[in-house]
Parts: C-alpha cells; structure tokens; sequence
C-alpha cells in the first residue's frame, strides 16, 4: 500500500514539473520571438 502511494505521489510530481517546464519553456520561445520582433522593428525604422 505504501509503494502505491509513493507512486502516485512521484507520477503527481512529475506530472507537475512536466507542466512547469513545459509552460517556462513557452514563455522563454515568446520572449525570444518578441525580442527579435523588436530587433527587426528598431532595423526598420
């Protein structure tokens, strides 16, 4: 009983750093796409 706890206490934890992760690495891709957004704007002008 105990080593089905720890196991679905550890696929828990997992699941939520896969999600934190996942969502940081999003957030880094835009604010890489934003600033070279930027770039291109500022070489326009």
């Amino acid at each position: 009983m105990y080593l089905f706890f720890f196991d679905s206490d550890l696929t828990t934890e997992f699941f939520f750093i896969s999600i934190f992760s996942g969502a940081l690495l999003s957030f880094f891709i835009f604010l890489i796409f934003w600033l070279t957004n930027q770039n291109a704007m500022f070489k326009k002008q």
